[in-house]
């Protein structure tokens, strides 16, 4: 029996072996449980910020990953990665998250903190503005960017916003968005043009109304905000606010132009012929063509209430029913356009004057008025009971009231330059867009003008206690880099300013370059103490090609005790420009040099020759260019010390200098302010730098800290959307990164 038990116990042994090592686990060791992590805690997202948390697991590999509790709006989190993705839509305090991580052998778990702060500054628009329409108590902006913004005009304050998506079709990776995106207001209704349906949105509060499922050859808002129209090959259509269709008709009105008024819908140069208007009464469908009018169809009256056509320079006005109001003969038939009892003319020759002719309805035999406008080409935009002529050229705005018995004109002078979008509810209650995506209130500029955002940033400093963004609308304003509140705003258009490293000292150079008009004549530099906001200095300049000089870039100690000035000669035949160096409350000149720029000014890059100032105030560090024969010199005060190559990016905090080569592998060195090579370190080629500690630099261009040592990206945020610079526009200030994405400022930490 003995032996027959230790026989069954071997074969046992046996059999088990086989079936473990043959069957493929029987005893096989379970994997290792995750250990998981992510990259830091506390996290601190932004909101409308698209953001990417990846966690890293040095355990075994997960099966399954979970979160508890569920993750703020906009926030998604992935079950087979663990990896947090989106982009938050409201702030939200910071709150504890536990992701645990699973497999066979066990879990993992991490805690992790996340936070949403909101946007530092929301800018409204930072592009041209390429549509602007009015109605009553709202009205509606959108830039050549595709972002759109519905405003309340009594508050200023944005009611809804957004920005049409980038397609295949309408967008260039490289520039973004093409200014081919459609939107209109009218009555209650706003209408967004987005890639493969029309949005249709209340002016109230911008709450979805509906979708309009297709995108017609055209489509317009009736003028009461009723329902949209729209033609294509096969017919016309019109749909109500949300969606449904309302009524439609079969033709080829592909190349229609057409009146959308309440209850009926206008066509010219429709199926109906090239000589009548069809009528399509709503919501029957109901069709019936007027009479025959003589002359080619030209354009509607802005309000609908007529029409005009044309052969050569003579002119009939018809009503909407086709019933002729007047014949004339004019001068010259371009920029025909009418609006209520009037029409009118509007030309610009090659001998540089605009002409605005405006004709009464019923008696025409000779103008009402006559306006010229002179040296650049302004346009004229009808709006409303008016017609806005926009004379950037000289910073004026032209106003002409058509609401009474003769056109009024009222002349205002703007604070800022570039104008190009104009709408009206009337004369007392109208607003223009510029360049730079600022939003004028136009009759408060003859008290306090009123903005609706800030527009494009155009510089952005930091230092350890603040951070300061200038605004195309004429407003600097500064911010705490501890509690990130607002401190302060200074009345002043700067186009480029500096902090120190304390945030004390601000220096500004006046946006006179950024368009010759009005105020922006001013290109002063001047230096303030914050958070008062007190003058300290001023040096006074006009922006003006010839014969002033004024300042090209300006550059502040991190002490804030030295400043440095580029200065144009004010004569593009001689590209000499002066370099000097005093201290930031003025006084004498301690330092100045010149050189001769390789091209035209304006051609950045070439013209961009900064002083680079040392943090002890002792060293100043100037390039002869920004090319393979670039060379820079380094003065210990006012006294040439030695000489490196290539082009200085900045000095780094221990005196030493880092470089930018042009020559051989290109590439970067660091010297030491004696002129001797420390190092070569992997860098891209910067241009211009801010220090994020012993060892980081901040370059603005790419939005990321770089390694000194490594040359690796140690940060990395989203690409800047700024456009204003060569360099970029951002700054490191407190423990944040702060810069212009899309329509906002944010401050990110690092």
């Amino acid at each position: 029996m003995r032996a027959g038990v230790c026989l069954l116990t071997l074969l046992a042994v046996l059999v088990d072996g086989c079936g473990g090592g043959g069957g493929g686990g029987g005893n096989a060791s379970p994997p290792a449980a995750p250990a998981i992590s992510y990259q830091s805690s506390p996290v601190t997202l932004t909101t409308q910020v698209a953001a990417t948390l990846t966690p890293t697991n040095t355990g075994g590999a997960a099966a399954s990953w979970s979160i508890s509790p569920t993750l703020p709006a906009g926030l998604t989190f992935s079950t087979t990665s663990g990896s947090i993705t989106g982009t938050p839509t409201a702030a939200a305090v910071p709150a504890s998250y536990v992701v645990t991580a699973e497999n066979a052998g066990g879990s993992g778990s991490a805690n992790l903190t996340l936070g949403i702060q909101s946007v530092l500054l929301d800018l409204g628009h930072t592009a041209a503005i390429s549509t602007l329409g009015f109605a009553g108590p709202a009205f509606l902006s959108m830039d050549v960017g595709a972002h759109w913004v519905l405003w309340n005009y009594a508050t200023a304050a944005a009611i809804a916003q957004g920005t049409v998506p980038c397609t295949p079709a309408t967008c260039n990776a490289s520039v973004g968005p093409s200014p081919v995106a459609h939107a209109e207001i009218a009555g209650q209704s706003v209408v967004i043009q987005m890639p493969t349906t029309l949005a249709v949105l209340s002016t109230t509060d911008g709450s979805s109304f509906g979708t309009v499922s297709t995108i017609p050859k055209w489509w317009h808002l009736a003028s009461d905000g009723s329902y949209i129209c729209g033609g294509t090959s096969s017919g016309l259509t019109a749909w109500a606010p949300n969606g449904t269709v309302i009524a439609s008709r079969m033709g080829d009105y592909s190349k229609a132009v057409p009146s959308c008024a309440p209850g009926v819908i206008r066509v010219a140069v429709g199926p109906a012929g090239p000589n009548v208007i069809e009528s399509v009464a709503l919501p029957s469908g109901s069709s019936s063509v007027g009479p025959t009018f003589q002359g080619v169809f030209n354009t509607w009256f802005v309000d609908g209430s007529a029409f005009l056509t044309s052969v050569s320079n003579t002119v009939w006005v018809y009503s909407n029913a086709s019933a002729q109001l007047d014949f004339a003969s004019v001068s010259t038939a371009t920029g025909l356009a009418g609006q209520g009892s009037w029409f009118w003319t509007y030309e610009y020759t090659s001998s540089g004057i605009g002409t605005l002719t405006i004709y009464k309805v019923g008696a025409s035999a000779s103008p009402s008025a006559t306006y010229t406008y002179s040296l650049r080409q302004p346009p004229a935009i009808a709006s409303g009971p008016t017609i806005g002529v926009l004379d950037s050229s000289i910073g004026v705005t032209h106003v002409i009231d058509l609401s009474g018995a003769t056109p009024v004109d009222t002349d205002y002078t703007m604070p800022v330059s570039s104008e190009g979008a104009y709408a009206a509810v009337s004369a007392s209650q109208w607003v223009v867009g510029n360049g730079y995506g600022v939003l004028l209130d136009g009759t408060s500029v003859n008290a306090t003008a009123r903005y609706f955002g800030y527009g494009a940033a155009w510089s952005i400093a930091g230092g350890a206690a603040r951070a300061a963004v200038a605004t195309a609308s004429g407003k600097t304003l500064f911010f705490d880099a501890t509690s990130w509140q607002l401190e302060g705003t200074l009345d002043s258009s700067n186009s480029q300013i500096a902090l120190s490293s304390d945030g004390t000292v601000l220096a500004a150079r006046a946006s006179g370059d950024k368009g010759a008009a009005g105020a922006q004549l001013d290109a002063s530099v001047r230096t303030f103490s914050l958070p008062s906001g007190a003058v300290i200095n001023t040096w006074p300049y006009t922006f003006n090609m010839s014969p002033n000089p004024w300042p090209m870039d300006i550059t502040l100690a991190e002490s804030g005790a030295l400043l440095g000035q580029v200065i144009f000669p004010g004569n593009t035949s001689s590209l000499t420009y002066t370099r000097q160096v005093s201290a930031s409350s003025g006084g004498p000149i301690l330092w100045s040099d010149t050189v001769t720029a390789g091209s035209d000014p304006f051609l950045p890059g070439d013209w961009r020759l900064p002083i680079r100032l040392s943090a002890d105030d002792t060293l100043i560090a100037v390039s002869s260019a920004q090319d393979a024969t670039a060379g820079t010199n380094i003065y210990l005060h006012d006294t040439l010390a030695t000489a490196v190559p290539g082009w200085a990016v900045g000095w780094l905090p221990n005196e030493n200098i880092l470089q930018n080569l042009y020559s051989g592998n290109m590439g970067s060195a660091i010297y030491s302010s004696s002129g001797i090579k420390q190092s070569s370190p992997p860098l891209p080629q910067l241009g211009a730098i801010q220090a994020a500690g012993a060892d980081a630099v901040y370059d603005p261009g790419t939005n990321k800290i770089y390694s000194l040592t490594s040359g690796a990206a140690t940060w990395t945020g989203p690409p800047s959307t700024a456009t204003q610079t060569y360099y970029g526009i951002g700054a490191v200030a407190g423990s944040r990164v702060v810069f212009e994405i899309g329509s906002q400022v944010v401050a990110l930490p690092f």
